[in-house]
């Protein structure tokens, strides 16, 4: 082959594998860029001692996605009852009128970007009364 042949030869396959460079290292940047940010959800307080139909102001934390909304509950029902007490979507929640079962009842803050992220607060209801001996 003549040397003019063989540069030609070199500089197409030169310019095939600076192509080739290029998309790999294109491939790299593109597949390292960003990943998904892990959502968390933090609650506070973590703990409250209210007394019945007295209220509770919670505040949730989300991270690691711009959406940072959440839903309330209480004892796994969304916005609570009159049994359980209820949590507006602000977070206040308002103890039950009258005595549960259960002295404590869990509030729970779950993100809306990812359901299966959330954070909870225990709250201990307390009847307000007193006894002395």
């Amino acid at each position: 082959m003549p040397a003019e042949a063989r540069g030609l030869a070199r500089s197409k396959n030169s310019g095939k594998l600076t192509c080739v460079v290029s998309l790999l290292l294109s491939a790299v940047v593109i597949g390292c860029g960003g990943g998904s940010k892990t959502v968390a959800v933090t609650i506070t307080p973590t703990t409250a001692t209210v007394k019945l139909q007295a209220t509770q102001q919670f505040t949730a934390t989300v991270t690691g996605n711009d959406n940072t909304n959440v839903t309330w509950s209480v004892n796994s029902v969304t916005g609570g009852n009159a049994t359980v007490g209820t949590v507006t979507t602000q977070g206040l929640y308002t103890a039950p009128a009258n005595a549960l079962n259960s002295s404590s009842v869990s509030v729970t803050a779950t993100s809306v970007a990812d359901t299966s992220k959330s954070a909870s607060a225990t709250v201990t209801i307390s009847s307000g009364a007193t006894v002395t001996v």
